[in-house]
C-alpha cells in the first residue's frame, strides 16, 4: 500500500502566525495512520514551499523552517507530559520525529477518537485533502462514542459518578424516566413527575442540551456537594453552545420541582486541541470549564483507574471505548479502502 499522508493546509500554515497545534496534529496522524514507521516533523514542510518574496535569503527560510519544527517537537513533548500513559505517541531521542504507541487504553482510545473528529471534513483539509476523512455514515457513531467517553472523564475529574444523560442513549431511556433514575442517586431535589410532563414536550427536548450529570456524594451522605453538568459539542461551532445561562434558567427550573441546594458546575466538552490563539479566558468565561483533547484523555484514564478500584462508582458509556477501539484498528489498517467501502 503506498503511503498516503494527511493534507497540509499550506494557506493556513503560511498566513501570519503558523498554528503549531495544527502542525502536530498532522504529524500525529501521519504517525497513526503508518504505526511501523516514525513520522518525520520535517516531511510537513515538504510540501509546503516558502517563496523567495517573502524571506531575502533561502537561509532566512530554512531558519525559519527549523524553528516551526522545533516548536512542534516541543508541542508534541508538552502533550506527552501533560496525558502521560493516555497520550497515544512519543518522540524519538532528538525530537525529529513521532511514532504511534500502539498499546492502548481508555485515555489513548479518546484521544485517537477525537484526533479524527477535530479533522472531519467538516472542520478541516487534513484528512478529506486526501480523501481520508471518514463517511457520514461514520461520523454518526464518532460522535456517539466521544459523548460516550466523556462519562468516564468527567467521573475521573471529579472522582465520582457520571452519567451519559446526552442523546441517544443506550439504554434506551425517555427523558425524565433517566433524569429520575439519576436523582434517585444524587438525592438532592426533586424531579418533576414523569406523569404530569406532556409526553411530545419531553420526547422532542431530548437532553435539553445536557449530555453529562456527574456527581460525588459527600461522607456524611450529607446535602451540599457539587453537581456538574456538561455539554459535548463535536462540531465546529462549539463556540456557540453554552450551557451556562440555560443550565440555571431553563433546564433546573422547567424539570424539578424542588431544585437541588447543592451547587452546580458547568463544563464544556470538545475534542480539538485549542491553538495558542484562542482566548481561553473569555471562553471559560462564556462557556464554562473547558475540557478538550489535551486534558479529557488524562481524566477519562483516571477515570478507568477509579472503576477498577472501586466498581460500585457508577460511570456510563464505557462500552463505548471497546467499540471506538475496533473501528480505530479497522480505520488505521487500511483507511483509504474503508473511507471508500463507507461511501
Amino acid at each position: 500500500m503506498s503511503k498516503i499522508l494527511p493534507y497540509v493546509p499550506v494557506d493556513e500554515l503560511s498566513d501570519g502566525e503558523v498554528d503549531v497545534e495544527l502542525v502536530a496534529d498532522i504529524v500525529e496522524l501521519a504517525a497513526f495512520l503508518y504505526p511501523q514507521d516514525w513520522a518525520l516533523i520535517s516531511d510537513v514542510f515538504n510540501v509546503f514551499e516558502i517563496s523567495q518574496d517573502e524571506y531575502e535569503d533561502t537561509e532566512e527560510a530554512t531558519i525559519v523552517r527549523d524553528q516551526i519544527c522545533t516548536e512542534c517537537s516541543n508541542t508534541i513533548e508538552g502533550r506527552l507530559k501533560r496525558l502521560g500513559d493516555a497520550y497515544p505517541f512519543e518522540l524519538d531521542a532528538g525530537g525529529n520525529s513521532a511514532r504511534y504507541r500502539t498499546e492502548s487504553n481508555w485515555g489513548q482510545t479518546s484521544y485517537i477518537t477525537s484526533l479524527i473528529l477535530s479533522h472531519l471534513a467538516t472542520v478541516t483539509e487534513v484528512l478529506s485533502g486526501v480523501e481520508l476523512a471518514p463517511h457520514a455514515s461514520e461520523v454518526k457513531f464518532l460522535r456517539q462514542w466521544f459523548q460516550s467517553h466523556t462519562g468516564a472523564g468527567m467521573a475521573g475529574h471529579m472522582r465520582g459518578h457520571a452519567w451519559v444523560f446526552g442523546f441517544p442513549r443506550a439504554d434506551h431511556t425517555g427523558f425524565i424516566q433517566k433524569l429520575r433514575e439519576i436523582w434517585g442517586v444524587i438525592q438532592d431535589g426533586e424531579v418533576i413527575d414523569g406523569g404530569h410532563v406532556n409526553a411530545a414536550k419531553a420526547a422532542n427536548y431530548k437532553d435539553d442540551e445536557v449530555d453529562v450529570i456527574a456527581f460525588k456524594p459527600r461522607v456524611d451522605g450529607g446535602l451540599g456537594s457539587t453537581i456538574y453538568f456538561a455539554q459535548v459539542a463535536t462540531g465546529k461551532n462549539w463556540r456557540n453552545k453554552s450551557l451556562k445561562i440555560h443550565l440555571n434558567d431553563v433546564f433546573i427550573p422547567e424539570w424539578f420541582a424542588v431544585r437541588p441546594v447543592s451547587q452546580t458546575e458547568i463544563h464544556h466538552i470538545i475534542p480539538f486541541a485549542l491553538s495558542s490563539r484562542e482566548d481561553k479566558a473569555r471562553l471559560t468565561r462564556s462557556l464554562g470549564h473547558i475540557q478538550y483533547r489535551l486534558s479529557l484523555p488524562k481524566l477519562i484514564q483516571d477515570g478507568y483507574i477509579i472503576r477498577e478500584d472501586d466498581p460500585e462508582v457508577i460511570i456510563e458509556g464505557v462500552e463505548a471505548f471497546d467499540e471506538a477501539a475496533k473501528w480505530i484498528e479497522e480505520y488505521q489498517a487500511d483507511p483509504k479502502s474503508k473511507v471508500e467501502a463507507a461511501g
